[in-house]
């Protein structure tokens, strides 16, 4: 007398989400860095950050010596009299196209922030870990002293890229350019990288974030405008580390907090922005539908699109349900 085999279950056994920070790092659907991240990850990662830093910064550094020397050491009567709005673009676009250049070839390597302020924004809105933000801060500044130290070895003396305030503008005044200037740069950052799709691969797991390769232009830009504004003013630091390595070479001036605290107050304010942008489910009141399908804050989506780019039900956004989201699972962007 045979006997039947037991019968199997039908039930889908498609892997669910964790509430922990296990696997995708996620938290009620907040997508954030895992707490069991290797060590020697975040080291390889801290070292690539200060290489990018102290390229960003020797770009930057050696264009600002460069136009300061010839403006003010020049022997020609010529660059000698250049007028100051030319000064004040050079000096912009410097620092606008080094960071563009730099954390275009960078944000797939460590992210390209070479910014503690910026590091700080990201690890407020759940992008990288605490023990990241410190030592890539570490990083950063390091790699802004490295850099000083090259340029100023590498060309006649003295260092001529040191920053401090107009003298027609107070402290109060100062930390406020600053503050406001940095909070539009760390904003840009964070909706041009952190508001980028997840592609979901099946499960938490494969969970992974797809940066924009066009992001960099764009910061670029915001760059150069906030430059723009506060050279004159603040000398344009928008980064504690951009004040803080020159000084450590030439000398530090009395106002030297203002570009800390400025920043720090910028990134804040940013990160409180963003926070609220995804609090309030920013796409819906502008195209009718929640678009914003990365919230932080665990809401899901009812609708998306599929591989055919049919936009309707069943097609969810979201990969907390650990099940294959169509439109994704093949690789596909949503835009």
């Amino acid at each position: 007398m045979s006997v039947a085999p037991p019968a199997t279950s039908s039930v889908n056994t498609a892997p669910t989400a964790t509430n922990d920070y296990t696997n995708g790092g996620n938290v009620k659907g907040r997508r954030g860095p895992a707490r069991n991240e290797p060590m020697g990850n975040d080291f390889k990662a801290t070292l690539n950050e200060f290489v990018g830093s102290v390229i960003f910064f020797m770009l930057a550094f050696g264009g600002l010596q460069a136009v300061r020397y010839i403006s003010v050491l020049g022997g020609t009567t010529a660059t000698n009299g250049a007028p100051p709005i030319e000064l004040l673009l050079y000096w912009a676009l410097t620092f606008g196209l080094a960071f563009l250049a730099t954390s275009w070839i960078f944000y797939r390597v460590s992210g390209g922030m070479f910014n503690p302020v910026v590091s700080l924004a990201l690890a407020l809105t759940a992008r990288i870990s605490i023990r990241r933000f410190l030592m890539f801060s570490i990083a950063q500044i390091a790699g802004a002293i490295a850099a000083a130290a090259i340029i100023r070895a590498l060309t006649p003396d003295p260092l001529l890229v040191g920053i401090s305030l107009s003298p027609r503008v107070n402290k109060p005044q100062g930390l406020f350019i600053e503050m406001f200037a940095t909070a539009f740069l760390v904003l840009s950052i964070l909706m041009l990288t952190a508001e980028r799709p997840f592609i979901a691969g099946g499960n938490t797991t494969n969970q992974t974030h797809h940066p924009n390769p066009l992001s960099p232009i764009g910061i670029g830009l915001v760059y150069f405008v906030c430059e723009l504004w506060t050279v004159p003013f603040t000398g344009g630091a928008l980064n504690p580390a951009r004040a803080f390595g020159p000084a450590t070479i030439t000398n530090f001036p009395g106002h030297h907090w203002v570009y800390w605290v400025g920043p720090v107050l910028g990134a804040l304010l940013a990160s409180a922005f963003y926070h609220w942008l995804k609090f309030a489910n920013y796409s819906i009141p502008h195209t009718g539908r929640n678009t914003a399908y990365d919230s932080p804050y665990g809401w899901g989506n009812e609708k998306g699109y599929d591989r055919g780019g049919n936009y309707g039900d069943n097609q969810p956004l979201r990969g907390d349900t650990g099940v294959p989201r169509e439109g994704y699972a093949a690789g596909a962007h949503h835009v």
